[in-house]
């Protein structure tokens, strides 16, 4: 068959579908067709259903279990100017044919029962199920389980193969320049299965690299790895980074011949205001080719980023990439009629402080040296700003100001939050109104009061920019913040 897939790719395409369609007739000749959740288990598709109903009317008969995938509707028009006969819709299918048959076996049951868990609850949260399980013994004696074998299955991948590698070519670039939700992953699908298509445009990498206007959240991991020891990804971990990736409006990346991540870059735009580039990273072998400012350009031209009227990114050492593409410093921009103030909802701040306080309770003891005096004689012993980190934690999960926890102006009480083992008052003060914790807790750069952890408002000065809109992440190099005009 022209557009026939090998049994290996149709039963991984099965197996991943959450629904499939199953059809068949009753004895008097009526149809049938139910969506049911299936699942592969020891080469057979199963699915579970009440002991009585329409299905089990079904059990001993032929029956047809298909899944499908609208890849993308083409319209006539990307192939020629006036006929209307070449409009089509790329599509990926399977179909088994067989008879339904119940499966009795407690422990096949349980199988089938706990693979469907596994696909549609993979995150757990449950006991396993087993047929002799005080949990499950009745439940799995009680559900009928039926199924039908995998030995008549048929695979169907129609994606443009009977096409000429020109007007694949040309289809590629259509699907671009039309730019509907799903059309990135269509365009990696119909070149997955016509590798010898040449490369359109848009498409144009350095030697040895290819480039990919979607990537699968299978290479998430890949691209947080790529990642590690970003400078910009300071306050988040691995697994946040991992996420952040297929959870962005637009992924793009490029591949070495042998398919590894070797570039990335994402973008969070609501396709017609704003956009924002995050994580734009090249693997250290393959700098300097052009590779990066061929996947930025690509990430620009995504259709979620196209429209956006002002595309924002922070750098710090990159300025001159982007400047090439045309970007320039925010501070360039005229200002706005009116001034604001940048704000920021920091979840788990504490934990976030936290980690900066470890290391400049080693920047502090170096500098002042463990065991040396602070002022009044107290000892700068590294238990000592242990107490005042834990004090610290506790003034931000309360939402106090710390420098209330010296007792306000004429007098006023100190905030108690509970003794915390002699921690030394002015110490807290010192860290927490920003000469160690800067830009954390109240303090910018410039010294000015900003807001306070809890959500207290103290002052802040005014954005110089006048920007009415603020990164959805937290970049520290405000110096480097580049804004691309597109307007």
């Amino acid at each position: 068959m022209e557009f026939s897939w090998s049994r290996e790719e149709a039963a991984r395409f099965l197996a991943q579908q959450p629904v499939v369609h199953l059809a068949g007739s009753l004895e008097d000749g009526r149809p049938v067709l139910k969506t049911v959740h299936g699942v592969v288990v020891d080469g057979v598709l199963c699915f579970h259903s009440a002991p009585k109903g329409e299905k089990t009317s079904l059990l001993g008969r032929p029956v047809v279990a298909c899944a499908e995938e609208v890849v993308a509707v083409v319209p006539s028009t990307f192939f020629d100017p006036e006929r209307a006969c070449p409009a089509t819709t790329y599509y990926r299918s399977v179909q088994v044919h067989g008879e339904l048959e119940e499966i009795t076996d407690p422990h096949r049951k349980a199988r089938a029962l706990q693979g469907l868990m596994e696909k549609l609850q993979p995150e757990g949260g449950y006991t396993p199920i087993e047929a002799t399980h005080p949990h499950y013994r009745a439940p799995v004696r009680g559900l009928l389980i039926a199924g039908v074998s995998l030995a008549r299955m048929e695979g169907k991948a129609k994606l443009a193969q009977n096409r000429k590698p020109e007007e694949i070519r040309g289809l590629l670039a259509s699907l671009w320049r039309r730019g509907e939700e799903g059309d990135p992953r269509a365009i990696e699908l119909l070149r997955e299965a016509n590798p010898e298509a040449p490369v359109p445009e848009f498409l144009q990498a350095p030697a040895g690299a290819s480039l990919h206007p979607w990537l699968p959240e299978a290479l998430s991991g890949e691209a947080a790895a790529l990642l590690e020891g970003a400078y910009w990804n300071d306050l988040f971990s691995a697994e946040e980074v991992r996420r952040a990736q297929p959870g962005s409006g637009a992924w793009v990346g490029a591949r070495d011949e042998r398919g590894a991540l070797i570039a990335t870059a994402r973008a969070i735009s609501d396709g017609s205001k704003i956009a924002w580039i995050y994580d734009v990273c090249v693997a250290e072998r393959w700098r300097g080719k052009g590779l990066g400012r061929a996947v930025v350009r690509l990430l620009l031209e995504h259709p979620r980023v196209r429209h956006a009227r002002r595309v924002f990114l922070g750098t710090r050492d990159a300025q001159g990439l982007y400047a090439g593409l045309g970007f320039l410093p925010r501070a360039a921009l005229p200002p706005r009629p009116y001034s604001s103030t940048e704000m920021v909802l920091v979840r788990g701040l504490a934990a976030l402080i936290r980690g900066e306080f470890q290391v400049k309770c080693s920047c502090f003891l170096e500098h002042r040296g463990e065991g040396k005096g602070l002022r009044g004689g107290a000892p700068a012993g590294l238990g000592h700003l242990r107490r005042v980190e834990a004090r610290l934690g506790r003034a931000l999960e309360h939402g106090v100001e710390p420098s209330q926890l010296e007792g306000g102006p004429g007098g006023q009480a100190p905030v108690d939050l509970g003794a915390e083992g002699g921690a030394e008052p002015h110490l807290f003060v010192e860290l927490a109104q920003g000469r160690l914790l800067q830009g954390f807790v109240g303090l910018d750069a410039a010294g000015h009061r900003g807001p306070v952890a809890g959500g207290r408002p103290t002052g802040g000065a005014p954005d110089q920019q006048g920007a009415a809109v603020t990164p959805p992440e937290n970049h520290r190099d405000r110096q480097g913040e580049h804004v691309d005009r597109l307007a």
